[in-house]
């Protein structure tokens, strides 16, 4: 899926032929009234949420077959590097499952709760919320005192726990499990700022829940152990004045 400040919210489906590999667009996802900054897919991949710089949240069923919410449309593709005539792709218009404005500025991160029951996301407003999908009911809202960049959530188990990623530098954690009060007090506990520069991204080792990776504008990537206050590693990935890592 792709996104960009044209608004636009699509689905590409890879075709892997080793001697014809092509990439076409099946779904045009609508409801986004803004610039899309955050895409992310359950992990079954059947449920796809999105979030906009205005604030706006929606949730989509991309397997959905065509319904009454989807239609059909034809666009001329690309040409293809194997191929130099056009090709004719079919795409449908997918309308939202939900569509909600869960934060006051853009939503700089989202991810799927192990279940796809809950959805969490970060945002310019200093906010990390949880939201239960079905019933689009708010469950928590942690509140920060800098903007945060970046959301990441471990993979490898259950565990509700995420991290942020901030323009102060700093990377914040929250357990989800407790109540606001205590994950209030526990989220800035872990991770020093080492990193010199707005962070850009995190993720989480997929077979290890207490492997971090985050990347920041200071040209650097650093890998933690959560449990403890220092990075394990840190890679010179690019020089300060070529951009963000």
């Amino acid at each position: 899926a792709s996104g960009g400040h044209d608004q636009q919210l699509l689905v590409h489906s890879y075709s892997a032929n080793q001697k014809s590999p092509s990439l076409s667009t099946t779904l045009s996802l609508q409801g986004m009234t803004n610039s899309v900054e955050s895409i992310a897919f359950a992990d079954d991949s059947s449920l796809l949420a999105a979030g906009d710089f205005s604030g706006m949240l929606c949730i989509y069923d991309v397997n959905a077959e065509t319904s009454d919410q989807t239609s059909e449309t034809t666009t001329s593709s690309k040409k293809r590097k194997t191929d130099k005539k056009n090709s004719s792709v079919s795409t449908k218009d997918l309308s939202p499952l939900h569509s909600n404005k869960l934060h006051v500025s853009a939503v700089s991160g989202i991810v799927f709760s192990a279940d796809s029951k809950t959805l969490y996301s970060s945002s310019y407003d200093f906010s990390v919320r949880a939201t239960d999908i079905p019933t689009q009911n708010p469950l928590l809202t942690l509140n920060g005192n800098k903007v945060a960049t970046c959301l990441a959530k471990p993979t490898a188990s259950s565990k509700e726990v995420l991290a942020t990623g901030h323009a102060d530098s700093r990377i914040k954690l929250w357990d989800m499990r407790v109540g606001v009060d205590a994950a209030a007090a526990t989220y800035n506990s872990t991770l020093r700022p080492s990193h010199k520069g707005y962070i850009s991204g995190l993720a989480f080792d997929p077979t290890d829940s207490f492997k971090l990776s985050s990347s920041s504008y200071d040209g650097r990537v650093k890998t933690w152990d959560i449990r403890c206050e220092l990075p394990m590693h840190t890679i010179k990935a690019h020089n300060k004045d070529d951009g963000k890592a």
